[in-house]
């Protein structure tokens, strides 16, 4: 498999950021040798940054996470689950643990995280795995939800200690 980098936008108090993702056998962020996180506040300044290291990223627009929006659902777990929105963010803390070499909650293999990760995948209803005419809205369950705070609340925890802006 070729080792493909793009850009991967966040927002995070109230502030949009921009990191590196890295499509390889195992996806992951790119991390500088102290084991942090490079992150910038726009796509020119990420650019910038992938030349000096003779990175190529990918030219095409940016998975942008929402990490505001889900701090909002952590504190109000009892709102509608954007299944897109948390795929998207979840499959980001599994790159950016494995990036840091941390152990992350989401990639547990119990039955009740594999349970709110099947609801969230088949909750995006790709059509490659959603037969036509049909459309799955999943049903939460109150562990379900408790699983899904401890596991975005970790990832974000992840996310804020392995940050490291990136002036340019």
């Amino acid at each position: 498999m070729e080792r493909l980098f793009f850009a991967i936008g966040f927002s995070l108090d109230q502030k949009d950021r921009y990191l590196i993702w890295i499509q390889d056998e195992t996806d992951q962020v790119l991390v500088e040798t102290d084991g942090l996180i490079p992150v910038f506040n726009s796509e020119t300044a990420l650019a910038k940054y992938a030349a000096k290291k003779y990175v190529e990223i990918v030219n095409e627009e940016p998975v942008f996470c929402d990490l505001d929006y889900l701090s909002n659902w952590i504190a109000q777990p009892n709102n509608p689950i954007d299944c897109q929105m948390f795929l998207s963010i979840w499959n980001l803390f599994t790159d950016i643990a494995s990036g840091i070499n941390r152990s992350f909650t989401g990639n547990e293999k119990d039955k009740l995280t594999n349970k709110v990760y099947d609801k969230i995948f088949y909750g995006n209803n790709l059509p490659s795995v959603t037969p036509e005419g049909k459309y799955y809205i999943p049903v939460w369950t109150k562990a379900e939800r408790g699983r899904l705070i401890e596991i975005m609340s970790e990832g974000i925890a992840l996310l804020r200690i392995s940050l490291k802006e990136i002036d340019i």
